[in-house]
């Protein structure tokens, strides 16, 4: 069940993604990964990384594309495209359901074992708002979780490699009912890319990970 909660980071009601914008062309996207020291972000834009030193640059990629033909297609025949890293050994597929109302994870699969949601996750709803928090819980093996996906707040990125505009940082969360409380992380995408992230922050590490088309 979707469920929505409000913040106050910037104003409430600016849309953060919608249908069809956000979704991606399908195809390869190849980036540099660099990773930064970060002791904190800020969630109100322009977020000016331009200061930040960071490490040596390694390879990462994402395939976007539709799942037919994709190797574990048929153990989620709802799903309409599958997101992985080719660089990844084993390699992870994730699948989703698009349309017009919203991004559904369906699930991921790899030849370690597959992960099937029998109550898939709402990643994003369509239209979805800044400063708006969704609440969708998804089932795992019986086990019901609680995903949340929370745009905070939409601006420019600038940084040594590059400028971006029309970025969405998203809080993203993790509770899986046991007690221990949420996990939470934090994720840049351009508004025209809901599914390729821009950046990443760990709170747990403290670090920032930069995401820069190749």
């Amino acid at each position: 069940t979707l469920a929505m909660t409000c913040a106050t980071i910037t104003v409430q009601g600016q849309v953060a993604f919608s249908y069809p914008n956000a979704i991606p062309a399908e195809g390869e996207y190849n980036m540099a990964q660099r990773t930064a020291p970060l002791p904190s972000y800020s969630a109100t834009p322009p977020w000016n990384f331009n200061g930040l030193t960071f490490g040596s640059v390694t390879g990462y990629s994402q395939v976007w594309r539709p799942a037919a033909g994709t190797p574990f297609a048929a153990q989620f025949p709802s799903a309409t495209h599958c997101l992985y890293d080719p660089l990844d050994f084993p390699t992870d597929y994730t699948y989703f359901a698009v349309d017009a109302t919203g991004v559904l994870n369906m699930g991921s699969a790899s030849t370690g074992g597959t992960n099937i949601f029998t109550d898939p996750w709402q990643v994003f709803p369509f239209p979805n708002q800044i400063a708006t928090g969704y609440n969708d819980d998804y089932v795992l093996n019986g086990m019901t979780y609680q995903g949340i996906t929370n745009p905070l707040s939409k601006g420019t990125m600038l940084t040594p490699y590059g400028d971006f505009s029309n970025v969405v940082l998203v809080e993203f969360g993790f509770n899986d009912g046991s007690g221990s409380g949420t996990l939470f992380s934090y994720v840049w995408f351009r508004d025209a890319n809901a599914m390729v992230p821009v950046a990443r922050y760990d709170p747990d590490t403290q670090e920032l990970t930069l995401l820069t088309p190749i």
